[in-house]
């Protein structure tokens, strides 16, 4: 069962927040109705599922995200909470600054390859810091 909320107070949690690949993993588990294969992320992402592979296996690790029981031989995952929240000792100590700097790559990245046909478009992310 996904809860509401998981508050985040490992590096290895944030660093594997780090990379936009693995943000678009939790993205696309967190806006899909069922749990999803390493093999149906990989299409979804247009990216090779060998590849993506390392990228879900360290979102398990960080216990971002988990294997939920299922039939055959690709195995199922979702993400473990609908929202993460970066604890306040991680915050304090400056260490989401991988997390941020992935999400800024990303965004950018998007608006070089597409803004200038009119076709950017950007997911919105809420961040609200306790100060």
């Amino acid at each position: 069962m996904t809860r509401e909320s998981l508050e985040l107070h490992s590096a290895d949690q944030l660093k594997a927040l780090g990379h936009p690949l693995r943000l678009k993993v939790l993205q696309a588990l967190g806006q899909s109705d069922k749990p999803l294969t390493n093999r149906e992320l990989a299409e979804l992402l247009s990216v090779d599922p060998g590849h993506l592979h390392f990228h879900v296996r360290m979102l398990q690790r960080a216990g971002l995200i988990e294997l939920v029981e299922g039939a055959g031989r690709e195995k199922p995952y979702r993400s473990v909470a609908k929202h993460l929240r970066v604890g306040p000792e991680m915050r304090a100590a400056g260490l989401a600054t991988e997390m941020q700097a992935a999400q800024l790559r990303d965004v950018q990245r998007g608006f070089e390859t597409h803004a200038a046909t009119g076709e950017f478009r950007s997911a919105q992310v809420h961040t609200r810091l306790a100060v």
